[in-house]
């Protein structure tokens, strides 16, 4: 019971998170020089690291309340904590991956060296989300329309996908790593592996 109420409260906070930090897609003509905070992770012994987009193609990494300070990512993207690890990874839209502190290097730094990801992606490829596998070897990178690429010790378990006029938002994998939660912006939330329900979270 312990570990479905953990699940359930990290799920709830992913979700909240995904639905309150998703930043709009802006232009070079309609950029308004607000800036966006696209995604926040929490630091092992405490503070927080936030990943901020503040402008149409241009970002940059802070560390609130203590946390360990690393060199900028400075383009949008989604900031993903690896377990036990004082370090991150910056996710971008167009599938780069930067390792910050105690992550470990993925696929040459961008996901198209290790994946069936797009050298040249479209807006509707675009990287929404990222998440760590529980053994911090590894990431699911979820593509704006529920697409699922997988890095590391990363297992596929299925996409989410369906029409254009859907955002995917946020992948939340479950406790033993052995599946996923795919939102969508209607409210949508799809199983897949042993988050449909069959098997040990």
């Amino acid at each position: 019971m312990k570990t479905t109420h953990q699940s359930l409260l990290r799920f709830v906070a992913t979700a909240m998170l995904a639905c309150l930090a998703l930043a709009p897609t802006a232009s070079a003509s309609d950029y308004d020089g607000s800036v966006w905070l696209t995604s926040a992770a929490q630091a092992p012994n405490g503070g927080t690291w936030v990943q901020l987009q503040t402008g149409v193609e241009i970002g940059k990494t802070e560390a609130r309340g203590g946390a360990p300070v690393y060199e900028s990512v400075n383009e949008p993207g989604t900031i993903v904590a690896v377990p036990g690890k004082a370090g991150y990874w910056v996710v971008g839209k167009r599938g780069s991956i930067h390792a910050r502190g105690g992550a470990r290097e993925l696929c040459g730094g961008h996901l198209k060296y290790c994946t069936n990801f797009p050298f040249e992606p479209q807006d509707w490829e675009f990287v929404t989300f990222a998440a760590a596998t529980p053994d911090g070897q590894g990431l699911w990178a979820l593509g704006r329309r529920g697409q699922v690429w997988t890095v590391g010790t990363a297992t596929p378990y299925g996409d989410a996908i369906e029409g254009y006029d859907l955002t995917a938002t946020a992948i939340v994998p479950t406790p033993s790593g052995n599946g996923y939660y795919i939102l969508k912006n209607d409210g949508g939330v799809h199983a897949r592996g042993n988050g449909d329900g069959t098997g040990t979270a």
